[in-house]
């Protein structure tokens, strides 16, 4: 039992508590002090009064309100192991303040007096009191493993534990609960339900994100970017069971990476090790023989849990709906955390992935734009076709918490990426519409790509002017180096001719040597921060902002070199409170991308620069287990690479002289509406424009329209107990590609997942799931002459879960 109280000013005890540091210590090597009463002067059970408590562990939290609120709390300490609280902000009775922190733990407080609380679990009998220490570092703010939930209580996107309605951004979560539900296990399954993102499939396990009308150059792993790998030539990401949650932030990043596309990021937050041994598995079976096996397993390495570990391993085996197309994947993570002091941890892990492949690239369409009506299994390339990919992390961070409830960390990684490929399948022609033949060259490919970075910032908070504030402050450095080589047959002499309606895949496989690369270096270094003021009690400002040093160089067959001495890129937002549980926000970010194309000097382009404005609402639950939002953007995008009208045709060279306008909305809800009901449903509008250097829309990719919706409903016990229902729908307006007048369109199209299930244990369940229920035929994505995709058939998958 830990008791929380203010004891007289001598006493050690309120020395820790004082300084809101809590450490465990078991119980039983602690004598229960006898109780003393509060000060005079603390507030009673039913005056408000003003409360600012970060976020953090569950002990802590509690102890900080405890000694603010002049309480003395008993609670078990074994009911706050392993839980995270998103702190208390704002004006609150004893009472009230400590239903808002317990809301959604399970637990709930006992009043025995005004000023002497006991904290229960819900349907257990009262414990007597038993004083220890409480606990120190908080392990893992956040985390939504085990919590069975759609909404995340806070995110730590920003480098900060915040609540979404304290984030002046369109910001949204795909929980754990989320990722296993839909069986979400590759980077664009994770995204099939998320709000506003758009994603592109290559047929060679290689996914893009977008945004608002732009592809996301960069992605974080806990906070820290690392180049997406875009598009064909790149490598598969890591396997979504290596993480707990994916933070979406949707638009400019300039606060958080500098430089970068106004789309937005995903943040990647790992599984870490835990103080409790837990141990899970999982399998599944689905058409065209998937198969896939998990095994996750945590726990205490030494007593007390101050040494511990995780380990994730993970194989996956699969067809396609495409014929001759497969892949294998072999995935192991491995990480530790070792509590140096109470107040200090150093984690360190490895992970690594390796994936075999046969790509597809796709289908022709004809030369007037019109779509063929193909079988969906159609390939055209060669059996000989195969891809290797292989994608290594290493990463460490030491963080200290400090006495004022602040926190120091400094993070280190390195990530490495590989691919090695030869295919048939780069389309070189539409189809012949006589004959239906189609000319495709054989490539070879070779990448790889080195990205390393070291982040170091310190958590301020401070009193000023009569309120409570933050301040963030740190630096960074990143360097990112992509080589390229290939071999790509010239036309006329290469091309080899397939009838798209019945292609012969057994031609001979030509000889293919790497001949040609690229390499391209990008090295940015910074200057951060972030102050979040509190002038008044309902209203919150951030100011913020990045000062970068940036140096890329791009090398084919020669040398191009462009540098930035200093950009710095500010961002400013405004949050106010309308109720306890509705808030308005504002926000004005800018953006700073730098460019690879060329002008006519062989010069790099200078970067592109422009801003986005963003006002919105923000409310949540009583419990926090649901939130709503609703956003309106405007992202003028400047000196984007046109082609220069003084250059002679076919040079390729570039001036920075274009711009484009992307606005539109977005709405989102997502929750527990009702006990045993979750649901999360967006809406996007997305309108992107030329205004210079182009005619009409931007991005005809992204659908102007955007819906999507994933549910499910747990029967209450009784006859049903343990059985769910639920299921997803998808659907959007219409897509097109455009080239030199021709245009191919994708209608609009809705796509239906249905899925039952049936838990027999605490932590295990077994799913059927139905996609594409009505067997909608439909194309993910158009590319003209190659890279048209088809949208996956009806499917079925059949997973177990299993906690052991």
């Amino acid at each position: 039992m830990t008791v929380f109280s203010r004891r007289a000013a001598g006493s050690a005890v309120a020395g820790l508590l004082g300084a809101a540091t809590l450490v465990v210590v078991p119980a039983l090597l602690v004598p229960a002090p006898a109780r003393a009463q509060a000060p005079a002067a603390a507030p009673a059970q039913d005056t408000r009064q003003r409360f600012d408590i970060a976020a953090g562990d569950l002990d802590r939290v509690l102890n900080r309100f405890a000694v603010a609120a002049g309480l003395e709390l008993s609670i078990d300490a074994g009911l706050t192991a392993g839980k995270a609280s998103p702190g208390l902000r704002g004006r609150y009775s004893a009472r009230e303040g400590l239903a808002e922190l317990l809301a959604g733990t399970g637990l709930y407080a006992d009043f025995q007096g005004p000023r002497t609380v006991t904290v229960h679990a819900s349907r257990t009998r009262r414990l007597a009191p038993v004083s220890v220490r409480g606990s120190g570092l908080a392990a893992d703010p956040g985390r939504t493993e085990d919590s069975g939930a759609y909404a995340a209580e806070v995110v730590t996107i920003g480098k900060s534990a915040r609540s979404l309605r304290e984030t002046p951004q369109s910001v949204s979560v795909v929980t754990r609960q989320q990722l296993d539900e839909q069986n979400a296990h590759t980077l664009a399954e994770a995204m099939r339900y998320a709000t506003g993102i758009t994603v592109s499939g290559y047929g060679t396990g290689t996914d893009n994100v977008s945004s608002r009308g732009y592809d996301f150059n960069s992605y974080q792993i806990d906070g820290m970017p690392v180049g997406a790998g875009q598009g064909t030539w790149s490598t598969s990401f890591f396997d979504m069971a290596l993480y707990d949650r994916v933070e979406i932030w949707r638009g400019p990043t300039g606060l958080l990476d500098g430089a970068g596309d106004p789309g937005g990021t995903l943040n990647f937050v790992r599984k870490r090790a835990r103080r409790q041994f837990q141990a899970s598995g999982a399998l599944s079976a689905g058409s065209w023989d998937a198969y896939r096996g998990e095994l996750d397993v945590t726990g205490p390495l030494s007593e007390g849990g101050r040494l511990r570990g995780r380990a994730v391993a993970v194989y996956d085996d699969r067809q396609s709906f495409t014929d001759y197309v497969y892949s294998k994947k072999k995935v192991i993570y491995g990480t530790l955390a070792y509590d140096l002091t109470d107040r200090t941890t150093l984690t360190a892990g490895a992970a690594h992935q390796s994936g075999d492949f046969r790509p597809f690239y796709g289908v022709s369409i004809y030369p007037d734009g019109e779509l063929a009506h193909l079988s969906r299994s159609t390939f055209v390339g060669a059996d000989w076709g195969y891809k290797d990919d292989s994608i290594t992390s290493v990463f460490a961070e030491l963080a200290h918490a400090l006495d004022n409830g602040g926190r120091a960390t400094v993070s280190a990684r390195r990530l490495r990426r590989r691919a090695d490929s030869k295919h048939l399948g780069w389309g070189a022609t539409p189809i012949d519409p006589n004959t239906g033949l189609v000319g495709m060259l054989p490539i070879a490919i070779e990448t790889e790509e080195v990205d390393t970075a070291v982040d170091a910032h310190l958590n301020l908070p401070f009193a000023a002017f009569g309120g409570q504030h933050e301040l963030l402050v740190g630096a960074n450095w990143r360097r990112n180096r992509r080589d390229v080589g290939y071999n790509l047959s010239s036309y006329g002499q290469g091309i080899i001719y397939q009838d798209i309606f019945n292609p012969d895949v057994h031609v001979p496989e030509p000889d293919l040597a790497v001949e040609n690369s690229t390499e391209a270096t990008t090295e940015q270094s910074a200057l951060y921060g972030q102050v979040r003021l509190r002038p008044l009690d309902n209203t919150t400002v951030l100011l913020g902002g990045q000062l970068a040093w940036w140096n890329t160089e791009d090398r084919l067959n020669d040398q191009a070199e462009q540098s930035r001495p200093r950009e710095f890129v500010p961002y400013a937002g405004i949050v106010q409170d309308l109720t306890r549980r509705l808030s308005a926000y504002a926000s004005y970010s800018t953006i700073f991308a730098p460019q690879t194309t060329r002008d006519s000097n062989d010069d790099i382009l200078e970067p592109r620069e422009g801003r986005q404005y963003e006002i919105g609402l923000k409310a949540e639950g009583l419990t926090r287990r649901i939130t709503a939002q609703a956003a309106l953007f405007r992202i003028e995008d400047r000196n984007r690479s046109m082609t220069d009208p003084a250059a002679p045709p076919g040079t390729g060279y570039a001036i920075a002289a274009g711009e484009v306008v992307s606005e539109g909305g977005e709405l989102e809800i997502s929750g527990e509406l009702l006990p045993r009901w979750n649901l999360k449903a967006g809406y996007t509008y997305t309108d992107t424009e030329y205004q210079e250097g182009g005619e009409g829309v931007f991005n005809s990719q992204v659908p102007r329209h955007a819906f999507s919706l994933w549910t499910r409903y747990r029967f209450a016990p009784g006859s049903l107990d343990g059985l769910s229902v639920g299921g997803g729908v998808r659907s959007q307006s219409q897509i097109w590609y455009e080239t030199q007048g021709i245009r191919a369109t994708q209608e609009h199209f809705t796509v239906t997942t249905l899925q039952a299930g049936y838990r027999y244990a605490p932590g295990s369940e077994v799913t059927l799931t139905v996609d594409n229920v009505f067997d909608e035929y439909y194309y993910s994505r158009l590319g003209g002459t190659r890279q048209t995709y088809f949208g996956a058939p009806r499917s079925v998958t059949l997973s177990l879960r299993h906690a052991f």
